[in-house]
């Protein structure tokens, strides 16, 4: 037995590079995360509304539901705008196969002022399971947000489940 190397630039053996595809990417939201002071998740099963008071969230509603700040706090990071998010279709017209076409989830995120709102809608999971599709209510591009928009999302209603 032995051993065979190869080296130099794999075009001079015929080989091409590999080149990984380009992705357009984009901010998400037009709102800073420290503009925003105010969120509500809307599921069929109920509707959480949430309010920044200089330091942390407070619950709204329902009122008293056991929902840490934190919690509410990475949720809101896959939404802002400092994290760049894959866009999957600039221009989408089958809302169905995004799972868009019925939200699983409706999240509308207002500035502490409320001078600027935004309604983004939550559709299902990509083939991987590794990201949920999305699109802003003012637009028809859909995109592709990480897999922690639902794994909080869910957190934050079983929270509000047991309620005190």
């Amino acid at each position: 037995g032995g051993f065979f190397f190869l080296s130099g630039d794999p075009s001079s053996r015929g080989l091409a590079p590999r080149v990984e595809p380009v992705v357009p990417q984009r901010q998400f939201l037009p709102i800073t995360r420290a503009k925003i002071g105010e969120v509500e998740i809307a599921r069929e099963e109920g509707t959480l509304h949430f309010k920044f008071n200089s330091e942390s969230w407070d619950v709204i509603r329902p009122a008293g539901a056991p929902v840490t700040s934190g919690v509410v706090a990475s949720f809101l990071e896959d939404l802002t705008p400092d994290k760049e998010i894959r866009i999957m279709d600039d221009n989408a017209e089958d809302l169905a196969v995004y799972g868009l076409d019925n939200p699983s989830s409706t999240i509308i995120v207002r500035t502490g002022d409320g001078s600027q709102e935004v309604t983004v809608f939550i559709g299902s999971l990509n083939p991987s399971s590794s990201a949920y599709y999305a699109r802003r209510s003012d637009q028809s591009t859909v995109v592709l947000l990480g897999y922690n928009i639902g794994y909080y999302g869910d957190l934050m209603f079983e929270s509000a489940r047991q309620k005190k």
